[in-house]
């Protein structure tokens, strides 16, 4: 009798064991497929343009305005987006902060390269700057994107394009477009880089 009692035992045992391991089985799998996102903390970092001059926006090549900045992450950060997307982030977040006015109508564009270089192959987003006034003007521009591998990162859909893989530098360009002059002019440029 005795025997039978400890071989119950044993075989509950046996089950309870074999449930407790499929559930950290589980745990494990869950806490890697979202690239532990939800254990970051979300971190900012500042750059400014010491400049305090007031820069003309034309319709040229946004290389060729003369004002830019650019975004070492490795100085800003003291890490490089590889080593931000290994460490499970996979948001970074560009708020642009500045002082604009409009000169002409048109339309005023901020874009985000990952070269120096002004082939689209090398444009990563570009958005639309709504300017609302020929007077100066405080605005406040987010731009979103996802960093890491676009073909591994189940958390969001692989065929977003704005994507950030493993560039060192990010290079921030104004510029404009529409029929006839569309000049417009910035001042106060910063710029806080959150990585979430």
């Amino acid at each position: 009798m005795m025997y039978c009692i400890i071989k119950l035992e044993v075989i509950s045992m046996r089950k309870s064991l074999k449930l407790l391991i499929s559930t950290a089985v589980l745990t494990i799998f869950i806490f890697m497929s979202t690239k532990a996102h939800a254990l970051v903390t979300p971190v900012s970092f500042y750059y400014y343009n010491n400049s305090l001059a007031e820069f003309t926006i034309t319709d040229h090549d946004p290389f060729t305005q003369n004002v830019g900045e650019v975004i070492d992450f490795s100085d800003l950060t003291n890490k490089t987006i590889v080593e931000w997307d290994n460490d499970g982030y996979d948001t970074i977040t560009f708020t642009v902060y500045f002082t604009a006015k409009k000169i002409d109508n048109g339309y005023q564009k901020l874009y985000l390269y990952s070269t120096r270089s002004n082939d689209t192959d090398d444009k990563i987003n570009d958005m639309e700057l709504d300017l609302n006034s020929f007077s100066y003007e405080y605005y406040v521009k987010p731009i979103a994107m996802y960093i890491g591998d676009k073909t591994s990162n189940i958390n969001h859909d692989s065929t977003d394009p704005d994507y950030i893989e493993d560039m060192d530098r990010i290079y921030i360009r104004y510029g404009a477009h529409g029929s006839g002059d569309d000049d417009w002019m910035i001042k106060n440029i910063s710029v806080k880089v959150t990585i979430s």
